[in-house]
């Protein structure tokens, strides 16, 4: 069983320089003692370019974010997910309210430490819902 280890959203995200290229936060939300591992909201903002013709090919930051299920022992692959059905499997209920606001102080550390020109949101659904799509604004 997963058990929460935040119950409110972090001031502060701390973000790392992976490459070049992208920039990452991880805040870890729950532990499941029993197997080793952790739950964290995994987001990223990668510069990157769309390489087409149509429209013309631009640099642009591309943000993005995973439920990621992380084995602390090292011997396996972290699991990423964008799906929210898939991801509430491995979160406390407790948590699943927290998950968009940390994405959103994850995103505010990104742009404060990138101040990119140009901004990507990439998302698992096609048709994301009104709610979803003002939580990004």
């Amino acid at each position: 069983m997963y058990e929460p280890i935040i119950f409110a959203v972090p001031e502060a995200v701390e973000v790392e320089q992976d490459d070049d290229a992208t920039y990452s936060t991880q805040v870890t939300v729950a532990l499941n003692h029993r197997l080793d591992r952790a739950v964290a909201v995994r987001c990223e903002l990668v510069y990157t370019t769309n390489h087409g013709s149509i429209p013309a090919s631009s640099w642009f930051h591309e943000f993005k974010f995973a439920i990621a299920v992380i084995d602390r022992t090292g011997i396996e692959m972290p699991f990423l997910t964008q799906d929210r059905d898939i991801a509430r499997n491995y979160l406390p209920q407790s948590c699943v309210a927290l998950i968009m606001p940390v994405v959103l102080r994850s995103l505010e550390a990104l742009i404060d430490r990138v101040r990119p020109k140009i901004l990507y949101r990439v998302t698992k659904s096609r048709n994301s819902s009104e709610k979803a799509l003002k939580n990004m604004i």
